[in-house]
Order: C-alpha cells, then structure tokens, then sequence
C-alpha cells in the first residue's frame, strides 16, 4: 500500500500540473473548439486553424492577440485604454469622425471608410483603410478590415490585414483568403 501512495500522489499532481498549465493561470486561453479567450480584456475569437499565433505588446496596441500566415495575413484584436468620449455619441458620424482621426492617428490610415455595426446589440463601428507597413526592408501596402466597440473602458479593434506590393496586390491577397480572414474576424465575441 505505501508504494502505491507515492505513484497515486504523482498521478494527481501531474493531472493537476497539466490542468494549471492549459488554463494559464491568467484567464486567458484556447478552449476545446479552437476559441481564445482573454477574460482580462474581455474579448475571445476564433483564429485561422494552422495560423501562428501571437501575443504581445506594439507601438500600436497595448496589447495584441491574434493569428498570422506568412508576411502577408493577420487577424488580431488590439486593446488600448479608449480615448475620452470615444464613440460615446448619439450620432453615429460623428462616432465614425473620431474613429477616422484615431486610425488616421495611430494606425497611419488612409482612405478611411466607417459604417456603423454591431458586436452583440451593442452599437459598434466597422471601418475599412489602406496604411504603409514595412515588410523585408520595403515599403508594403496593407488594408485593414477593423470592427471597433468600446468595451469595459477599453477600445477593442478586431483587425483582418492582407499585405501586398500595392492597394491592388493588398485587395487581392485579401481576395483570395476572404473565408479565412471574415470566418475568424466574425466570430470575435465580448465577455
């Protein structure tokens, strides 16, 4: 019986030890269906299966989550703490007018298109840009498909890029992987 005690005992911690580690022990993780959940920032989605994933901070976000395939895809939510007032009006152009300045601000965006749309029934924004990025020592094009909501005092962008040479190499990069790019954007969800 003592020398079935100590095997016992091991078998439990390393369940227990493997159980720690698949939670994280920070609220944040994949569960069994593919979703990464972030319960600190409050948000989860489903990235593209077989994509690498990332997590961290940019010059752009404080923090990022989110999938990438080659140098030419990406789908990532960035949280930043949300500006005063942002998005907080009855009128929607004029929630569309500071979303414009904040992308054209901290994402370098041109050719800003907003609309407004929704994340659960909660009122949100969805906007569509172009921005240079730099990619092998040259300057790239990147179109960003971005749906914006402020959540819990924080400013939430689910992002979907495709990069090429150009705004035409860009639309056709996101052109030929659309299902993978809209699949894993729609299924952001708030917590």
């Amino acid at each position: 019986m003592i020398d079935k005690m100590p095997r016992a005992f091991l078998g439990v911690a390393f369940v227990l030890a493997l159980g720690l580690v698949s939670c994280g022990g920070d609220d944040t993780g994949f569960d069994e269906s593919g979703r990464y959940l972030n319960k600190s920032y409050g948000f989860s989605f489903i990235p593209p299966k077989g994509w690498t994933w990332h997590e961290g901070k940019t010059g752009e976000c404080d923090f990022v989550a989110g999938a990438y395939q080659d140098d030419d895809l990406y789908v990532y939510v960035c949280a930043n703490q949300a500006p005063l007032d942002m998005m907080a009006s009855a009128n929607d152009e004029e929630n569309c007018s500071q979303l414009v300045k904040y992308i054209q601000g901290k994402f370098h965006g041109r050719h800003v298109e907003c609309r407004t749309t929704h994340i659960q029934r909660a009122k949100a924004l969805s906007a569509m840009f172009y921005r240079e990025v730099l990619g092998h020592g040259r300057g790239l094009i990147q179109i960003v498909n971005m749906t914006a909501i402020v959540h819990n005092g924080r400013l939430l962008m689910m992002n979907a890029t495709a990069t090429g040479t150009g705004p035409e190499s860009a639309k056709s990069v996101f052109g030929r992987n659309l299902d993978d790019l809209t699949t894993s954007a729609g299924s952001f969800w708030l917590h």
